[in-house]
Order: C-alpha cells, then structure tokens, then sequence
C-alpha cells in the first residue's frame, strides 16, 4: 500500500506541475499574442505617420512648382511685351527668367532629396 500510496502523490504532484506549467504557456501565449497585436499597431501608425509626411511634402512640392511655373510664365510674358518694345530691357528679363528656373531645379532636388531621406531602409 504505501509504495501504491507514493505513486498516487507523485502521480498527484505531476498533474500538479504539468497544470501549472500549462497556465504558464498559456499565459505566455496570452502576452505574445498582446505583444504581436501591439507591435502590428505600432507599425501601422508608423506607416501612416510616413505615408502622412510624404503627402504634405508632395503637395508642398507641387504647390512650389506651380507657383515656379506661374512666375516663369509671367517674366515669358514680360519678355514677349519687351520683344515687341525693344531689346533694351530683354537680356535683363531673360537672366532673371533663367535664374528663376535654377531657384525652381534647386528647390525640386530639396524637396526629393527630403523625401529619399524620409525612405525606411
């Protein structure tokens, strides 16, 4: 009997310890999946936050084109009005046209320069 009686405690203490192990995995399990749930979050919101900032500066960049474009077409206009007045203010108005188109080929590099830092590597 007593050897029986042994058997039946280990047998007890075993169960015991594979359920309390079990709860542990089990609580594991719960907090991995809390911590996977957490990071997808995080992610996304990461995700969002760049598609965010690549929106703004792109629209910066096309309202800053457009605006580069506006103004190029105003010095053409004022260099067609010169033409057909004289040459004496001409070179002048095509200098500050050509300066204005380098203003505008920098401020395109910047702003994609800007947006090839912005890249997650």
């Amino acid at each position: 009997m007593k050897k029986n009686q042994q058997s039946q405690l280990e047998l007890k203490r075993t169960k015991a310890a594979c359920a309390k192990s079990a709860r542990r995995h089990h609580q594991a399990l719960g907090e991995s999946l809390e911590l996977q749930k957490h990071l997808r979050e995080l992610t996304h919101r990461v995700l969002a936050s760049q598609e965010a900032e690549r929106a703004k500066i792109s629209h910066e960049l096309q309202d800053e084109v457009a605006q580069t474009l506006l103004g190029i077409n105003v010095h053409l206009l004022a260099l067609k009005k010169e033409a057909r007045s004289g040459a004496v203010g001409l070179k002048n108005e095509i200098t500050r046209t050509q300066q204005l188109v380098l203003r505008s080929a920098q401020s395109v590099r910047k702003f994609a320069r800007e947006l090839e830092l912005q890249q997650p590597t």
